[in-house]
């Protein structure tokens, strides 16, 4: 076996090489209801990136590997011929292992700086007698506090103990753009997610495609294909990634998608015709919605609201109802699902 610039995971073995993977991140309606908390409460906000995160914790199994390609520059006993291997101290990427080890160490270390976990999001760290409050994804944390003191402080022990860069005021996170705009004389929220729509539609080979106005034809109703139309492999991928896609808009900065997706999702199995030309009527709204943003409104008179709907029987092929929900604070939206019932 060659390691290269990662350990080859695939050949481990569960129970001897590894036991538990299993690796926490923080939601993505986690992140939205923290930037409508922010607004709402003129926090501030900054963002910080863990350089190669997974090599900063121990490995507790008895690992080996060969020598990479190329090291016999540094030591010529290490080569393939002689078959030296070594032993791994610590994790690398490409262990199964190595993501549940680093949120492990993490998890313990800002645990003792005094953060403690929600229990509606096991990434999400409360001090809860500092005011502040961090957001991990991954190697990815958000530090928001209403006192740019405070957030120093806590990056000043993060850069103690771990290699990471310093981003300054989140701009950008998971693919979404964050801004601060003026509104009324003060400083509102605004997201968006315009460089990833345009990647969609280059990906799905829509760059120039002229825009609508609605994701979905009002009054045309989808039905599934029959059985003898069955799609071939390829075309079923690339609409099963299309939902994927759009899925990611709508958690993210597109709730006005929810019922779309979830409509279109019901035929990822055996897509037919119709569905791929509604899947690019989704993309044609896009082009002409590319530009909006949710907009988190500072605002101490700002309440959680909820909004719920359904269809009723409109399935022509089982007669269930496609519902949904929105969730909106500091005036927009922070969660929002729809479901088939």
């Amino acid at each position: 076996m060659k390691a290269r610039l990662v350990v080859k995971g695939y050949e481990q073995v569960e129970g001897s090489d590894y036991r538990e993977t299993f690796a926490p991140f923080a939601k993505l309606v986690s992140f939205c209801l923290l930037l409508a908390m922010a607004a709402r409460n003129a926090w501030f906000m900054d963002h910080m990136d863990g350089v190669t995160a997974f090599l900063n914790p121990p490995v507790e199994e008895d690992i080996y590997m060969n020598m990479p390609e190329g090291i016999e520059w540094l030591e010529p006993l290490f080569s393939e011929e002689n078959g030296l291997i070594c032993k791994l101290k610590k994790s690398l990427y490409g262990l199964k292992q190595a993501p549940h080890r680093w949120y492990k160490n993490i998890d313990a270390f800002v645990r003792i700086l005094g953060f403690v976990p929600t229990d509606s999001d096991s990434n999400i760290y409360i001090s809860y007698t500092d005011n502040k409050i961090i957001l991990l994804y991954v190697d990815d944390l958000l530090i928001i506090s209403p006192s740019t003191a405070k957030i120093a402080k806590v990056k000043t022990w993060l850069l103690q103990q771990y290699r990471m860069t310093d981003l300054g005021p989140v701009n950008q996170f998971l693919g979404i753009e964050i801004k601060q705009t003026q509104h009324s004389g003060t400083h509102d929220w605004a997201i968006n997610q315009s460089p990833f729509i345009s990647t969609i539609l280059s990906r799905f080979r829509m760059s120039s495609c002229c825009g609508v106005t609605t994701p979905l034809d009002n009054g045309k109703l989808l039905v599934k294909a029959t059985p003898e139309l069955t799609s071939p492999p390829s075309l079923q991928k690339e609409y099963q990634a299309l939902i994927g896609t759009l899925m990611y808009l709508m958690m993210g900065t597109h709730p006005d998608l929810t019922y779309t997706v979830s409509t279109l999702s019901k035929f990822s199995s055996n897509p037919s015709s119709d569905h791929f030309c509604a899947g690019k009527q989704v993309l044609r709204y896009l082009q002409t919605t590319a530009t909006l943003s949710l907009t988190f409104i500072i605002s101490q008179e700002s309440y959680l609201e909820g909004y719920s709907d359904s269809d009723w029987a409109e399935d022509k092929d089982d007669s269930k109802s496609t519902s949904g929900y929105l969730f909106t604070l500091s005036g927009a939206g922070v969660g929002n699902q729809g479901s088939k019932s």
